[in-house]
Formats: structure tokens, C-alpha cells, sequence
């Protein structure tokens, strides 16, 4: 009976070198970065397939970020006369509100900027 390694040498010897040469032959270089920024067609948006099920995101706060969070919340939905505290609910307004508001997203774009700075 042979071993795992001796096929795999007997399968190697038998495609080895047919198989190497015509990868060789194949390949094909992709041209200078200099051709590549010369193309004038513009790049095509990528189209998505439609998604059903919602996507879950995680996020990591920092302690003292997440504290002043936590606590605004507890406030904002007692103010509100709601039970239930939910934070994605808050996230989810906040996703709304910077997609619909073009002021929001050059505020949150300049705080990107100021915070990739740092």
C-alpha cells in the first residue's frame, strides 16, 4: 500500500510537466500601471443582487464612548415613554438621517477626515 506522499509524487511526475508548461504558455502579464490609467472608459458601477434578509453590522465603541451612548439612550427613550431600550433602533435613525441630509454627511465626512488625521 502506498502513502499519502508517494501519490501525491507519483501524480506530480505524471502531470508535472505538461501541465507546468502550459501554464507558462498561458500566462499572460497584465500591462503597466501607466496603460491601465490611460483607459478612458469609466469604471461601471457594481451592480448588487437585491437582498431580502437584513445585514447585521458589529461595531466597537470604545468604553467611555459606548457609557455616553448608553446613557443618552436610556434618557432619549425615557423622555420618549418607551420601554424598550434599543440601540439599533438608534443606529438604524442615524443611518436614515445621515443618507436623506447632505449637510450630515459633509459633517460626518469632515469628522472622517479630522479623526484619520490624528
Amino acid at each position: 500500500m502506498s502513502t499519502a506522499a508517494e501519490r501525491a509524487k507519483e501524480k506530480a511526475a505524471r502531470l508535472g510537466g505538461a501541465s507546468r508548461a502550459a501554464v507558462e504558455r498561458a500566462h499572460v502579464p497584465p500591462p503597466p500601471y501607466e496603460e491601465l490609467a490611460s483607459v478612458s472608459t469609466p469604471p461601471r458601477p457594481v451592480s448588487r443582487a437585491a437582498r431580502t434578509k437584513p445585514v447585521r453590522m458589529t461595531l466597537d465603541l470604545a468604553p467611555a464612548l459606548h457609557a455616553e451612548f448608553d446613557d443618552w439612550v436610556t434618557s432619549t427613550f425615557r423622555q420618549l415613554g418607551l420601554g424598550r431600550i434599543n440601540r439599533a433602533d438608534v443606529l438604524r435613525v442615524l443611518v436614515r438621517e445621515l443618507l436623506d441630509d447632505p449637510a450630515m454627511q459633509e459633517r460626518v465626512t469632515e469628522a472622517l477626515r479630522q479623526e484619520t488625521r490624528r
